[in-house]
Parts: structure tokens; sequence; C-alpha cells
């Protein structure tokens, strides 16, 4: 008979969202890329072109607020000291005055891709 694990005291929640704004993140990217790239090869038919220009622009914006949700919620769990996320156990500890923790936000590689990521939605 199998058991079943219960997960007392531990925030799940944030990583199902950020799981799932990760993924959603990535399709509206792919789509947004997707929808660019044929809006250029279609210039002769200028209505389809408009409507994947104006697909690739809201799969841009989704895109964008899922990365910001989840920029979002790695700096909420950082805040609050969610050590059961390897990220947050490996950069953060109680000690460091809150500067030093939105610094530690891209001190690894998964957080400096996020930082790139940023700037990318940004600009």
């Amino acid at each position: 008979m199998e058991q079943q694990i219960k997960y007392v005291g531990e925030h799940l929640w944030l990583g199902s969202i950020g799981h799932f704004l990760i993924i959603l993140g990535f399709v509206a990217a792919g789509l947004s890329a997707l929808a660019y790239f044929l809006a250029a090869h279609r210039r002769n038919n200028s209505l389809e072109a408009e409507s994947l220009t104006k697909v690739g622009r809201y799969a841009f914006f989704t895109h964008g607020a899922a990365m910001l949700g989840v920029i979002g919620l790695l700096f909420y769990g950082m805040y609050h000291h969610m050590y059961e996320y390897s990220y947050i156990f490996d950069h953060v500890s109680e000690e460091l005055p809150l500067r030093y923790i939105l610094s530690a936000f891209w001190g690894g590689q998964e957080g400096s891709f996020l930082l790139w990521i940023f700037w990318h939605v940004i600009l």
C-alpha cells in the first residue's frame, strides 16, 4: 500500500505558480517569434501580416507578463526566506539585509538568465 506524503509548512504554491508561468512564457515567446517570422514573410498580403503581427504582439506581452510574474515570485520567496527552493537556499540567508537579498537575485546562473529576460522584455 502506498503512503501519501504530507508537506506541512512548505510553500508549494510558489513553485507550482512559477512552473506554470515559466511554461506559459516559453510557449508565448515561441508563438511570438513564429508569428513575427510569418508576418515578415507575408508582406504581400497586408491583412494577414497585420493579424499575425497582432498575434505576435499579444504573445510577446503574455511572455513579458509571465516573466515579470516569475521574477516577482522569486523575489517574494527570497524576501520571505522560503528555503525549500534550492536557489533561495543557496543564495539567501537570515542575516542578509534587504539590499543584499535584492542583489542575490542574479547571484546564480538562473537569476542571471532571468535578469537578461527582464531587460529583453523591458527594452
